[in-house]
């Protein structure tokens, strides 16, 4: 009987002491737990981490300035890159998500700096020539935004930029001419190009592009365009006259430039006009400012002319029978007088601007025949 005693408190003194030893576990954990040790622990973990990391970027730099020692600033980072791509899973054995970004370069007060970006698990690291720096986690940091390039018209500037950082964020374009103060936004998106419509030809704009990641935070980026010159055709309506050049081609926003000199008998030139009897006044100093083709037009003065005309002769003409006689000429008749007659009398006449009709009548009795010239005057 006290075999059987002693065994069954032994049973009982074990299951007691496992359930303390069950306790006294579970208050230990809290206490690490509560006192930071387990974080410690995770953050030592990271910082490992990121340390090789750098070390190992670091190691490849090293290597190609060593085989490169007279290489440039880019060719070395090129080829630091281009090894840490091609060895990209050394890297992968650190760290599940890598991204090797393209080498970027920026000029500031003529010194150039060349880098890329490596970005592992979320943490990036900025590979330049003088060091490889960590320098946060992705989500917490600033967008990067730049101009890729920009191309015109001569109305439209389209620009096309890249961004990294910028996962889900948007970009938003702006704009001002020369004349303008401030900035205009013209489109928000998340397209990495835009064309900015309905502008000037032959002025200059600055356009920014502001990159906005999702955590708030901006980049910028600032360039200039010109928009393109059109070129367009003048042609020369002599307006009565003639003249040996038909036509010229003109830039936009420049001066016109020589132009022809037609000529007129009995006509002195005034100059090119925009229109047929008005209009504006071009000449070889007057900067094209018409945004098509136009024609211009020679403007006239008639010169004081006395001119002599032939009114003919009708032949055979009974005494005291008529016939009319028209002549144009190529300047207003003012008046006229005779400039000789035979037998003649004018029994009535009109002036219709360059035009002269008069009614001639045998005059003379017993003759057949009558013969006439007269003076027209422009003045």
């Amino acid at each position: 009987m006290k075999k059987q005693e002693n065994k069954g408190i032994t049973l009982i003194a074990l299951v007691i002491t496992i359930i303390i030893l069950l306790i006294l576990a579970g208050i230990s954990i809290r206490a690490l737990t509560h006192t930071g040790v387990f974080q410690n622990a995770k953050q030592a973990e990271v910082e490992n981490k990121r340390a090789q990391i750098t070390e190992y970027l670091k190691l490849k730099l090293i290597n190609e300035q060593t085989n490169n020692p007279f290489g440039s600033a880019e060719e070395i980072i090129t080829a630091t890159r281009e090894d840490t791509l091609n060895k990209i899973n050394e890297l992968k054995k650190m760290g599940n998500d890598v991204t090797v970004e393209e080498v970027s370069k920026e000029e500031d007060n003529k010194e150039v700096d060349v880098y890329f970006y490596v970005i592992v698990d979320g943490d990036v690291y900025k590979v330049e020539l003088k060091a490889v720096t960590f320098l946060g986690k992705k989500d917490d940091m600033s967008p990067i935004i730049k101009t890729k390039n920009i191309t015109s018209t001569t109305n439209t500037i389209t620009v096309e930029v890249t961004t990294s950082r910028n996962d889900g964020g948007q970009i938003e374009y702006y704009i001002k001419s020369e004349n303008d103060a401030d900035y205009r936004l013209d489109a928000t998106t998340e397209d990495e190009n835009h064309v900015f419509t309905g502008l000037s030809q032959s002025k200059k704009y600055s356009l920014k592009v502001v990159a906005v990641a999702k955590n708030g935070k901006k980049a910028e980026d600032v360039a200039e365009k010109t928009t393109e010159t059109a070129q367009y055709t003048i042609t020369f309506n002599a307006n009565g006259g003639s003249v040996s050049q038909g036509s010229k081609t003109v830039l936009y926003g420049t001066n016109v430039g020589s132009v022809p000199t037609p000529s007129r008998d009995y006509w002195d030139f005034q100059g090119w006009y925009t229109d047929a009897t008005n209009g504006q006044k071009i000449d070889a100093n007057t900067t094209y400012s018409f945004e098509n083709d136009i024609t211009l037009y020679a403007h006239w003065t008639v010169k004081n002319v006395k001119l002599d005309v032939y009114m003919g002769s009708p032949g055979e003409i009974n005494s005291g029978a008529t016939y009319t006689a028209t002549k144009t000429v190529d300047f207003p008749i003012k008046r006229w007088e005779w400039s000789y007659k035979e037998y003649g009398e004018v029994v009535s006449y009109s002036i219709n601007g360059n035009t002269i009709t008069m009614v001639i009548k045998n005059a003379t009795p017993n003759k057949n025949y009558i013969s006439s010239r007269i003076y027209v005057y422009s003045y």
